[in-house]
């Protein structure tokens, strides 16, 4: 039924309309009485809060990579100090 043209509803417009409205405050009255809405509430705080914890975890990641490379880099420039003391550095 979505989407048809009054062409389309073989000269019944009218009817047609009247089952659509129907059929919608039937969805409406049936949606408020499992409280859709609660639960679409409901569903959209968990989902930010999902995306809250995904991006606490990436930037957590990237902290820790960071830190990594740094030591990394610290690590080289004690073995080129400890190198260049000992004379073993071209």
């Amino acid at each position: 039924m979505r989407g048809l043209t009054i062409a389309q509803l073989n000269g019944k417009p009218v009817a047609m309309r009247r089952r659509l409205d129907r059929n919608a405050r039937a969805f409406q009255l049936a949606t408020a009485k499992v409280g859709a809405s609660d639960y679409h509430a409901l569903v959209e705080s968990k989902l930010q809060i999902a995306g809250e914890l995904y991006q606490s975890m990436v930037n957590e990641f990237r902290e820790m990579r960071s830190f990594l490379l740094e030591l990394i880099v610290v690590v080289i420039l004690i073995i080129e100090l400890v190198m260049l003391f000992r004379g073993q550095h071209s």
